[in-house]
């Protein structure tokens, strides 16, 4: 029996290379997300120490963590 041919052009890096790569890359908007929301949140609170602005950014974290959760399960 003869090998099926390799439709693969030469240098093109294995799938497990691609996927990888992909990962990080989710992994990174995921961290840039909530460091961004996490800032945003400290720089808030600190201007605004009130418990309605408190009680907004706790939801607006757990949105932040639901989406970051799904892009790194992805």
């Amino acid at each position: 029996m003869s090998e099926p041919p390799n439709n693969t052009p030469e240098g093109t890096p294995p799938i497990e290379v691609e996927l990888a790569r992909e990962k990080t890359k989710q992994v990174e908007a995921a961290g840039w997300t909530a460091g961004v929301t996490g800032l945003g949140s400290i720089w808030l609170l600190s201007s605004h120490p009130e418990w309605p602005m408190a009680a907004g950014v706790v939801a607006v974290a757990a949105m932040v963590g639901y989406v970051c959760f799904h892009i790194v399960k992805r």
